[in-house]
Order: C-alpha cells, then sequence, then structure tokens
C-alpha cells in the first residue's frame, strides 16, 4: 500500500498528519505531489529537523512544486552527481522531473512543477525569496517525461492536464499554462496510459475517471490517498493553520 500526499507547504502539523496515517494503515512508502516546501522559502526548517530527528521507518518521495526552492533541490541532486533519486534528509528522497520509480512494486513516473500565480493578497514574487524560474520544467524533462509516459503503471505530478478540472472559475485562464497543456498533449499523443495518475496543485480532495484512467487530486495539508491493487481511499484532514 502506497500513501499519496498532497500538498503540505511546509506545515509541520500537515506532515505529522500524514506520517500517522501511513503508520496506522501499514503502508509501504509515502509519495508526496509537490510543494512539500522542506527547503521553502528558507533552506532551513521544520520538516527537515522532523526527518532528521527521529528515526523514520517509512520512505518518503516526493516530487516538487511550483512553491519550492529549486535551487537548493539542484543543489542536492549535482552535490550527488544527479542521480534521479537523491535523499535530501533521513529517509525523504527527492524525485526528478522525468524519473521513474519502482515503488511496492509499482512504477511511478514523476514530473515536477508548475506555474505559480498571485492572488490579491499574496506577496509578490521576489527571485530566490520565494519564487524561482526553475517552477517550469525545461524542455529536456518534458522529453523525458513523454518519451516514459505509456510504459508507466502510475503517474505523479504537481499539475495535471488542462482538460481536468473544467468546474474551477479559473480553468479557462489556467488550462492555457504551458504545463497543463503538455500534460494533455502527451495524454492525447499516446496509445497506452497508467492506470493511475495523482497529482496535487489544485487543493482538492476527489477522484476522477476520464478514458479509462483514474485521476486522483490529493488535496493539501493532511489530505491524502490511500492505495492499494484492489482500491484507492482518501484518508486525513485539511489542516488549516
Amino acid at each position: 500500500m502506497i500513501l499519496f500526499a498532497g500538498d503540505i507547504h511546509g506545515k509541520l502539523n500537515a506532515l505529522e498528519q500524514i506520517f500517522k496515517d501511513a503508520e496506522a494503515n501499514n503502508v509501504e512508502a509515502i509519495v508526496q505531489v509537490g510543494d512539500f516546501g522542506i527547503f521553502w522559502p528558507s533552506p532551513v526548517n521544520k520538516l527537515e529537523d522532523f526527518f532528521n530527528s527521529i528515526k523514520i521507518k517509512i520512505p518518503f518521495y516526493f516530487c516538487d512544486g511550483n512553491h519550492e526552492n529549486h535551487s537548493v533541490l539542484d543543489s542536492e541532486h549535482q552535490r550527488a552527481g544527479m542521480p534521479d533519486v537523491v535523499e535530501v534528509a533521513n529517509n525523504c528522497y527527492h524525485v526528478r522531473r522525468g524519473a521513474t520509480v519502482t515503488i511496492d512494486g509499482k512504477s511511478i513516473l514523476f514530473l515536477g512543477g508548475a506555474q505559480s500565480y498571485l492572488g490579491k493578497k499574496d506577496t509578490p514574487f521576489i527571485y530566490e525569496e520565494n519564487w524561482w524560474p526553475r517552477e517550469i520544467p525545461s524542455k529536456d524533462e518534458f522529453d523525458r517525461f513523454k518519451k516514459a509516459y505509456g510504459s508507466s503503471d502510475i503517474v505523479v505530478t504537481h499539475d495535471c492536464p488542462s482538460f481536468m478540472l473544467k468546474h474551477q472559475k479559473y480553468h479557462k485562464l489556467w488550462s492555457k499554462n504551458g504545463v497543463p497543456q503538455f500534460l494533455s498533449h502527451t495524454v492525447s499523443e499516446s496509445s497506452d496510459h497508467p492506470k493511475q495518475w495523482f497529482f496535487g496543485h489544485h487543493h482538492e480532495h476527489e477522484h476522477w475517471n476520464v478514458d479509462a484512467v483514474d485521476y486522483y487530486c490529493c488535496g493539501k495539508q493532511g489530505e491524502s490517498w490511500l492505495f492499494s491493487a484492489d482500491k484507492c481511499v482518501k484518508t486525513g484532514i485539511r489542516l488549516l493553520k
């Protein structure tokens, strides 16, 4: 069993709840769908301390979102020789965009990254303080994901294809963005598809079946999905503070 966790946004209490749910259900691993925030915005925060101060028995994998310190994540991979998976804290692993990792017998393809948006009350974007250009995948990362797409059991991304979330008021604007457009084109151009697709970014905790693919938006700040061979069920609650 795998627990797929939604956006955490650097909140320690959300991370603690996710691990409680994972331990209670005896999962093999936790996969987090981006906006984890372990080094965001500051390179030093309580999330890293959480992993390094206690004995973590369940491996925790994550793709990056738009709310990440991409400079730190890139430097961790560079220092390790550019592996697909790098341990950034005790039993906490960042997975590069376009990489495939086998977890609990399933081949899982990852693609982090998404475009940030400013709300009326949000702090303006400041380079290398709360915003990084690397939030958008590179051409090589897009190409690598597309090449592996049809041979994966499960896809994990931060954003989702543009044909999703048509009920949202922001759909018309968001769906023109390059990342959801790329994901949508990848789906339409492939004859083979994963059975499940888990994503974040949009903070819904919902499931849709589109053309025989099960899409799961993983919510945020404590919300997750428990996935096994025969079922996928909601777990967790959203922690607002």
